[in-house]
């Protein structure tokens, strides 16, 4: 080797170790962590996992058990969202560290260290799970949170692994549908759900007479409602549009477009349009974080919005309902972060395990996401005690929750609904001809 080549090799080196290791030194953890990390035993060669083991998860319908005994002086490396970070001491991150070193205390043979990983992007959990797994697979954590959003991929590069055996998911009753679906791939479950959210109707109350329940309801305010007309993912279109699609079975029909609903969804934004429900000036915003900025500044009493937003918010002057859907029953799309075993290891494996489990018991999941502003995504979680109205809402709107499908893999469906929407409410196309123009595109349904 000559060297340049041993050169260039050493700096890329550098580079993925400068990558993984950068944005989270030991120095920045709790005492309690700081202390696991740097008295972390030394990997001895015969806990060294295979290249199998390294290269293929557990085959599809092998259960992982958690009877196994854990190795003495085992450390467990999770990797968390910058919102769980220990060092920021918010409510959720000092729960999350709380809940952390019981485990540990009542675990005295494991030690736990934590890193911070970006949630999702450039450098995000998914990115970085899959460069380490290329680079340094010694390196990859035994549990970490992820975004829904990036399961399916994560269990398409064997990244993380079943978790079928563990007691908490085993009364599948006792976690809302929309949970439960976001957490199987291939009917197994890939995750534990951690927290969820949900696109609900924010308001402000004052001068409205009844709670309103169905867009009638609203349409004969003729208030501005305000969402993101020019989103990516058309994510409130997509989910008025499949609440006229959804049945008994909780499926959404994947293949192809129904021409008589589409007419329905644009009728409906024609109606809102002509009432002044729907203004054109809607096109100009393309995230959900401008539309509820703009609500925040008064420019109107009435959002389309995340749950978070809204229970972050202190809820001063505001009401929320579920989203209306255009059959006369609410229905919205979610998503959340899960839980995930990302233990190449099948000896170490079963720690990872215990971990996961104890943390989705049902009062700490109800304490961190009241903590954190998301919902709780199991049903013996919802307690909320002291705030039975706000207990009912959770219910209500988890129960009406569907998984939204996953950014990129309906694209040219978005566009055609988004062109057909911002066409209606500029009065350039009508319902029949909208839903033409989104029948005759290239459509990639969800």
């Amino acid at each position: 080797m000559n060297a340049n080549s041993f050169f260039s090799k050493l700096v890329f080196c550098g580079l993925c170790f400068s990558f993984l290791t950068g944005c989270d030194s030991i120095d920045h953890l709790p005492d309690t962590f700081r202390a696991a990390a740097t008295h972390a035993p030394e990997a001895h060669p015969t806990e060294t996992p295979s290249a199998g083991n390294l290269t293929t998860p557990t085959p599809a319908g092998a259960v992982i058990t958690s009877s196994a005994t854990p190795d003495p002086a085992q450390v467990l490396t999770v990797w968390l969202p910058p919102e769980l970070d220990p060092k920021n001491n918010s409510t959720a991150s000092q729960l999350f560290a709380a809940r952390l070193k019981t485990f540990e205390d009542q675990q005295n043979h494991i030690q736990i260290h934590v890193r911070i990983k970006n949630a999702s992007g450039t450098q995000g959990m998914l990115d970085t799970l899959a460069l380490t797994r290329a680079v340094a697979p010694l390196a990859l954590p035994s549990v970490a949170v992820l975004s829904y959003l990036d399961l399916g991929s994560a269990v398409r590069q064997e990244l993380v692994y079943p978790i079928d055996s563990i007691s908490s998911l085993a009364d599948g009753k006792d976690w809302y549908p929309y949970s439960q679906d976001m957490a199987h791939v291939n009917q197994q479950w890939y995750g534990a759900p951690f927290s969820g959210d949900a696109l609900v109707l924010v308001y402000r109350g004052d001068g409205i007479n009844i709670t309103p329940e169905r867009w009638e309801d609203i349409l004969a305010y003729g208030q501005p409602v305000y969402f993101p007309a020019a989103d990516a993912n058309a994510l409130t279109i997509l989910a008025l549009y499949q609440s006229l699609e959804v049945n008994e079975n909780r499926s959404i029909n994947p293949q192809e477009l129904n021409e008589d609903n589409l007419v329905r969804l644009f009728t409906f934004y024609q109606r809102g349009a002509q009432r002044g429900v729907f203004p054109y000036s809607l096109s100009q915003f393309d995230r959900f974080e401008q539309t509820w900025a703009a609500y925040n500044n008064h420019q109107t009493r009435w959002v389309i919005a995340w749950a978070s937003d809204y229970l972050k918010s202190g809820n001063d002057g505001s009401d929320v309902i579920p989203l209306p859907g255009l059959n006369n029953t609410p229905f919205t799309l979610a998503t959340g972060s899960l839980l995930v075993l990302t233990e190449p290891d099948p000896a170490r494996q079963a720690a990872s395990l215990q971990l996961i489990d104890f943390l989705t018991n049902p009062d700490f999941l109800s304490d961190i996401n009241q903590a954190g502003g998301t919902l709780p995504p199991r049903i013996s979680a919802n307690h909320y005690a002291s705030d039975t109205r706000k207990k009912a809402f959770v219910e209500h709107v988890s129960l009406s929750a569907y998984v939204q499908p996953v950014p990129g893999t309906y694209s040219d469906l978005a566009k055609d609904l988004n062109d057909a929407t911002n066409q209606v409410i500029r009065f350039r196309l009508n319902a029949q001809e909208a839903a033409q123009s989104v029948m005759d595109g290239p459509q990639k349904a969800p």
